[in-house]
Formats: C-alpha cells, structure tokens, sequence
C-alpha cells in the first residue's frame, strides 16, 4: 500500500490534482457547520432531520445534528446541509 501513496502522490504532484482524487481517500469538505459536501459515497445507509449515515466503501460517515437535509445526492457526491453538531467515522 506504501508503493501505492507514493505512486499516487507523484501523479498528483504531476498533474496538479489534489491528492485525494488519485489515492483513494474519501474527501470532505465542510462550510462551517452548516454544510458538507461529500465525495465518493457509496450510499445512504440513515436518513433523518437528525442523522444522516452514508456508505463510503470501506468506511461510513454519520452527520448528526438539527434539520439535515441532502440538498444533492449523485455522481458519487452528496451536499448535506442544516447544524451538524457531531461527524463520526466508523
């Protein structure tokens, strides 16, 4: 797996890609608490206005908080918006 990262990161360094696109990590990103934006998922395994639980291949990612809502779910990206209050990996 070693071989792999380094691999990985030298086409990033290459290309000018971020690193998570070409090593198989999952990126998040997060607009103060309000809102994430998820890549790579997988599925939604939990839907609530108070948790959402998605499928992100090897792992999961579970939002908790008040009036979530998916405002976009598709091509493998999904925009979770309301208070997130606690984001725990499993």
């Amino acid at each position: 797996m070693a071989g792999r990262n380094k691999i990985g990161e030298k086409i990033s360094e290459e290309l000018g890609i971020p690193k998570t696109v070409v090593s198989g990590f999952n990126h998040i990103e997060l607009f103060g608490n309000r809102e994430a934006t998820v890549n790579d998922c997988e599925g939604i395994l939990e839907y609530s206005d108070e948790r959402i639980k998605l499928n992100m291949g090897k792992n999961t990612i579970l939002f908790s908080g008040n009036d979530l809502c998916m405002k976009e779910y598709g091509a493998a990206q999904a925009k979770i918006t309301g208070t997130i209050a606690v984001i725990e990996f499993g």
